[in-house]
């Protein structure tokens, strides 16, 4: 017990980067990243943030945050808080509940060199509402209508002859609510990683109008 304890006061949500967007009266907005290990989503969130990619690699073992303010035509200005959390939190509910509170949408990340391993990311996003919906995120929505966006990462290594776990992954989404994408965050698909952040805007704010 007592080990837990310390173990718990080790791994805190860490702080997030001062974007002074609060200068520039822009609207915030939270997303978590989730996924299993090698899925690349440590990859997608530095291709986010414009910073170096790791050619060798490691897996990530606590969470990163970063902001990154983005200007989409025909909506305001958005400041999106990312967080990059690690599959070990959902080890400890007291630990990752903290990096949901305050989270707006969640982004679902797996790989296509192995496709069936979308099937644990119903699972995720199930905590993610449920943890969001206990602190009181959506105060006047029900947790189901919690933005998530499924990406399949490394299109580059797809099996274009064996697309039946895509089609599930697609079918899953379309069923729940949910944004599905293809993308290859290494191989440097700029704009496909960009419209992922661009459909949660269009989804949590249609319109600047």
């Amino acid at each position: 017990m007592g080990a837990q304890a310390s173990s718990r006061r080790r791994r805190h949500a860490p702080a997030v980067p001062d974007t002074g967007s609060d200068s520039l009266s822009v609207d915030k907005i939270k997303v978590i990243i989730l996924g299993e290990t090698a899925a690349g989503k440590t990859t997608l969130f530095r291709r986010w943030m414009g910073s170096p990619l790791d050619t060798d690699y490691v897996p990530s073992t606590t969470a990163s945050v970063g902001a990154k303010l983005l200007r989409l035509e025909g909506h305001e200005p958005v400041v999106f808080e990312l967080w990059d959390v690690p599959p070990q939190s959902f080890a400890g509910p007291s630990i990752f509940a903290r990096y949901f509170r305050g989270a707006q949408a969640v982004v679902l990340v797996f790989s296509l060199q192995t496709p069936a391993s979308w099937r644990v990311l119903p699972t995720y996003a199930d905590v993610a509402r449920l943890e969001i919906a206990a602190a009181e995120t959506f105060e006047t929505q029900s947790p189901k209508s919690l933005p998530v966006v499924m990406v399949g990462n490394k299109r580059d290594c797809i099996d274009k002859d064996n697309r039946q776990e895509q089609d599930a992954a697609r079918s899953w989404c379309s069923d729940n609510g949910a944004a599905y994408v293809e993308v290859s965050a290494l191989a440097g698909d700029s704009a496909a990683v960009l419209n992922v952040l661009k459909l949660i805007v269009t989804t949590t704010n249609p319109s600047s109008s």
